[in-house]
């Protein structure tokens, strides 16, 4: 048997953590297995699925390099890979039940969208007992109707999760739900078997929000003879509210970090590492063996069983996503991270120096760098004049500071032969010589220096501006 698992997304939004958590999961089990990595477009919701939704799912996968085997872009022997191109085929399969007198219509109505497709309703349904003659008249007069499944009442409904262990669910408890709505589309739970069905899909790993479905998918198996899938229901990611993350997206700011999740278009735009969105992903209800947290994902393939994630609910920590993306950052190819800043550069209005003291300064800038926008404003005080940040400004005031710079400059001056090597010396001799150390003497150097107390190594500044522009900014900075 050869392992086939998918992904569904519906194009009615933008991707987010969560939603790519499941398609890594469904990854590493194909990889895994030999098996395959389908990926199908649920778009049957006609008001809310567009184009543009469905045209960045595709962008995402590629972006973040997940392989897909099949999919609507890839081809395959089961396609389409469309729901709404599928409809036939849900047409087929209704007839198949209404000849076994499995489904029935209903007529009930409500305002705006028809009650009967949205209502919760105490099975069986009443529209389930219509006589004959009224259902012809009924149809007669023209009145919208959608179809019910009728949900054997004596039915026992019995899987193994690969999570959540043994569930058994009484039919009797489950509604007579709609398998296909008034405007002839199929619905959530017709849709997602049949396709599953036909496209051989031996596991479905998905939310657990959807464990209260698949006694409805387990009846609808049943109703067809098909043979049912092993089911993994993994745990929801808290913390990702859709409005909030739409509405964090709508006031993204380049190099300013999100305080909240968004969708992972927005992690794109603001030149965070696919791979690091990847990892992440993965470490949201699942935990390496080894407990090395920051890995590629190809490298965990043999490691990944369902067995091991976790059944309680996972968090997104805003933090601890930032910290991973810092590591990736630190570690990426200096020349793949030089092209990939030069457009932000260009959308910061800030003209990056040669070449060679580009890289220089992308290599001695990009530490604590989580995203790639983020090098842009690091770079204004090594290619312009200093601009004293608010930091800057209380550092240079603090009791101190100016003693710490005065003896600096002293030390440089007398020093003839002065090799950016020799600046950490000399601030360790002046640190002695004060008794300060930290921030008290660190921080009105750099203040000085870039106009913040915060930045690179010391040397550094020496590399860059030379003896004498140094000295010019540190005696700024004491106020001659």
């Amino acid at each position: 048997m050869t392992v086939r698992v998918r992904y569904a997304p519906s194009p009615t939004g933008y991707q987010h953590f969560g939603n790519l958590r499941t398609a890594v999961f469904n990854y590493l089990f194909a990889r895994k297995h030999g098996g395959v990595f389908v990926l199908r477009i649920e778009d049957t919701d006609r008001e809310r699925s567009k184009k543009e939704y469905e045209d960045l799912i595709r962008e995402d996968f590629e972006w973040l390099g997940i392989a897909i085997d099949e999919s609507p872009w890839h081809g395959g022997e089961y396609g389409p890979y469309r729901q709404s191109e599928r409809l036939h085929i849900y047409k087929e399969h209704l007839e198949r039940l209404v000849k076994k007198d499995m489904v029935f219509r209903c007529f009930c109505e409500g305002e705006g969208e028809p009650e009967a497709e949205k209502k919760q309703v105490v099975s069986p349904d009443p529209c389930r007992f219509l006589p004959a003659e009224d259902v012809k008249r009924f149809e007669k007069e023209g009145r919208p109707f959608c179809w019910r499944f009728a949900t054997p009442r004596d039915a026992i409904v019995r899987f193994k999760d690969l999570v959540r262990g043994n569930v058994r669910v009484k039919a009797s408890e489950v509604t007579d739900f709609v398998v296909i709505k008034q405007d002839g589309m199929p619905t959530y739970h017709f849709g997602v078997v049949v396709d599953d069905a036909l496209m051989k899909i031996t596991h479905v790993i998905r939310g657990r929000d959807h464990l209260t479905n698949t006694a409805n998918h387990w009846l609808l198996y049943d109703a067809f003879g098909y043979e049912k899938p092993t089911w993994c229901h993994i745990s929801r990611t808290s913390k990702l509210k859709k409005r909030e993350m739409l509405d964090a997206l709508d006031h993204l700011e380049m190099g300013v970090r999100p305080k909240k999740p968004i969708p992972v278009i927005g992690y794109r735009k603001l030149g965070y590492l696919p791979e690091a969105i990847v990892n992440y992903s993965a470490l949201l209800g699942w935990h390496p063996r080894d407990e090395i947290e920051k890995f590629n994902l190809d490298d965990k393939i043999e490691e990944f069983d369902p067995k091991d994630l976790t059944k309680g609910d996972s968090a997104f920590d805003i933090s601890k996503f930032n910290w991973l993306s810092e590591k990736y950052i630190k570690e990426a190819d200096i020349d793949r991270l030089s092209e990939l800043a030069r457009p932000f550069f260009e959308a910061a209005d800030i003209t990056p120096p040669e070449d060679k003291l580009y890289l220089r300064l992308i290599d001695a800038l990009r530490g604590k760098c989580a995203m790639v926008s983020e090098l842009p404003p690091r770079f204004v005080p090594f290619i312009g004049g200093v601009k004293l940040a608010e930091d800057g400004r209380k550092t240079l005031q603090e009791p101190g500071a100016k003693k710490v710079l005065g003896l600096i400059v002293n030390k440089m001056e007398a020093k003839t032969d002065l090799k950016p090597e020799d600046f950490d010396p000399i601030i360790r001799e002046v640190g002695e010589e004060l008794g300060v150390k930290g921030k008290n003497l660190f921080f009105p150097i750099r203040s000085s220096i870039i106009g913040t107390p915060h930045g690179p190594m010391m040397s550094l500044y020496l590399e860059i501006f030379g003896k004498d522009e140094v000295l010019r900014r540190l005696r700024a900075g004491i106020g001659e």
